[in-house]
């Protein structure tokens, strides 16, 4: 029998690894250059709110004017929670006042 003469088996490894390698760098590329993009997009938005560009277009105010506007209304709120807790004190303790004298009036003509 000779030993050279039968069929050579065939490897898959040279087809696997030549598709492989090259899509997996392909794919690294990709994320790289994404990544890269979305810094650069998220460094000039940032850059763009500290100059006082963003938050613009249209008709809406920049970002400053809309800080000093939520400001304003962020004082003017916590006045008005600031007077309704004023009134609440003052109606309980109104109240209060009122039960109070109320029950000395009811001992006092029970005590007469």
């Amino acid at each position: 029998m000779p030993s050279g003469s039968g069929k050579k088996k065939s490897s898959k490894l040279p087809a696997i690894l030549g598709g492989t390698i090259p899509s997996f760098i392909v794919f690294w590329a990709i994320v790289g250059i994404v990544a890269v993009l979305h810094h650069r997009r998220k460094t000039a938005a940032i850059s763009a709110i500290h100059t006082g560009q963003g938050g613009g277009g249209g008709n809406r105010p920049n970002g400053t004017a809309n800080a000093n506007m939520m400001g304003k209304i962020g004082h003017a709120v916590i006045n008005g929670i600031k007077v309704n807790i004023e009134e609440q004190i003052n109606s309980e303790t109104s109240n209060q006042m009122d039960d109070q004298t109320a029950q000395n009036g009811q001992q006092d003509g029970r005590n007469t």
